[in-house]
């Protein structure tokens, strides 16, 4: 496929293409930080946020040019749009407080560009020369410095789950300016024929009256332009963050009496279900005995300890769990907990949600019967049942008046009865 390579007018003008690869003493080292409003720190997101991402780097001391490229997950995020001249569509979208910028007359001109235009990639480049005395704006040693904030937002129909951001190192296609061969002169780049070259990441600049200043040969150092990172002699490391796409605040649809259900959210059963006049009783099968939580009991556990019970107290992400609601309500649920396609099951009894928002298939995630004898959902006041190795499915529910169990959904407890080689961690597929 032949396309040219937009971001080469910028890496022109911005990365000093004069530049040839030397070495430096001092090492450098970009890092990746999410955040709310790119002041503050988050790495969990609900679908439709904002995501501001910082670049840093860890030294701004004597970077005079940078260009990387940022990778990014297209299902997950939508990138800012940039415009034929890279700059951002949208004001504020992609901003800069590191000095890429230069003053003319009284006007500041921002010297940083992007590119969006490819899904899944944006290429920046950027420059900040000290335009009296030469050589880089900043030169003495400093703290972290953000070079750039980059506003994502976090796509409506996003997947749940962690995903990453990471920095590479741009490849460009410019024979021209030394980057890339063009082996059938086309000008073009061809996919196979042609190739790239990397880019410096970090440039320096030397100021006037300094050793190298007028030297343009960076193999003979020192040299005007010297590489601080990007080149053999100081490599661009493992440059990536993780954040998180996570569900709302959920609700349990609740009906009067008995209720078997789950959250995906993790529940203190004294904070969520402390209204006697709502919940008569909450229970939970742990450690094969049963924990139970009595709104109305003063001092809390008397019961269950005068019956070998254990207390509830907490319910975790995907734990199935009894509630004895007074009447048929929504209870919200506050915060936020990544889903999980995995579910630890031991031999016996075990009683669990899924932590998935689409429904799980019985008669395939527990369709081995030498691993599962039998799953139950307590439904619309009733049992629903499937037995794996049934011939005809279903028969047995028939028989006895219960339903026949096909999907599991999310929001409601099931009991799985697991044999020997059945325990361990269940995998869901997708």
């Amino acid at each position: 496929m032949k396309h040219n390579n937009n971001m080469s007018a910028y890496l022109i003008v911005f990365i000093l293409v004069l530049i040839v690869f030397s070495q430096t003493a001092l090492a450098y080292t970009l890092l990746l930080e999410t955040t709310s409003n790119g002041a503050t720190v988050k790495t969990k997101f609900i679908k439709g946020d904002d995501l501001y991402l910082n670049i840093l780097v860890d030294n701004p001391k004597n970077i005079a040019a940078a260009a990387f490229s940022l990778n990014y997950s297209t299902g997950i995020l939508t990138p800012p749009a940039t415009s034929s001249d890279g700059t951002p569509a949208t004001a504020g979208e992609i901003t800069s407080i590191f000095p890429f910028s230069f003053v003319k007359d009284s006007t500041e001109t921002q010297t940083h560009r992007a590119n969006s235009s490819v899904p899944g990639k944006i290429y920046f480049s950027g420059a900040a020369i000290n335009t009296t005395e030469g050589g880089a704006k900043y030169t003495s040693d400093g703290n972290a410095a953000v070079m750039l904030t980059v506003k994502f937002k976090v796509k409506t129909d996003a997947i749940p789950g962690t995903f990453q951001l990471s920095l590479t190192q741009t490849e460009l296609f410019n024979p021209a300016a030394g980057y890339g061969t063009d082996s059938d002169n086309d000008k073009e780049f061809d996919e196979g024929v042609d190739t790239t070259d990397k880019v410096p990441i970090l440039v320096g600049a030397v100021a006037k009256g300094q050793p190298g200043f007028d030297n343009f040969d960076c193999a003979k150092p020192p040299c005007a332009f010297p590489v601080l990172l990007g080149d053999s002699a100081n490599p661009l490391g493992t440059t990536k963050t993780s954040f998180s796409v996570v569900e709302q605040d959920s609700d349990l649809a609740l009906t009067s009496g008995w209720n078997l259900v789950s959250s995906k959210i993790g529940i203190i059963a004294g904070q969520v279900f402390s209204d006697s006049t709502k919940f008569a009783s909450v229970w939970i099968w742990q450690n094969t005995k049963w924990a139970v939580y009595l709104p109305d009991e003063d001092p809390q556990g008397a019961y269950a300890g005068a019956k070998g019970f254990g207390i509830l107290s907490n319910i975790s992400p995907g734990e199935g769990f009894w509630i004895n609601s007074t009447a048929s309500r929504n209870v919200t649920i506050a915060g936020s907990e990544e889903p999980s396609s995995s579910i630890s099951l031991t031999t016996g009894w075990n009683l669990k949600g899924i932590r998935q928002s689409a429904p799980i298939a019985a008669g395939s995630v527990f369709a081995d019967s030498q691993k599962y004898s039998s799953i139950w959902v307590w439904k619309n006041n009733n049992w629903t049942v499937y037995l794996p190795g049934e011939d005809p499915q279903g028969a047995y529910a028939k028989n006895k008046g219960f339903g026949a169990l096909s999907f599991i959904e999310a929001g409601y407890g099931f009991w799985v009865n697991v044999t020997g080689t059945g325990a361990g961690e269940l995998v869901i597929s997708p």
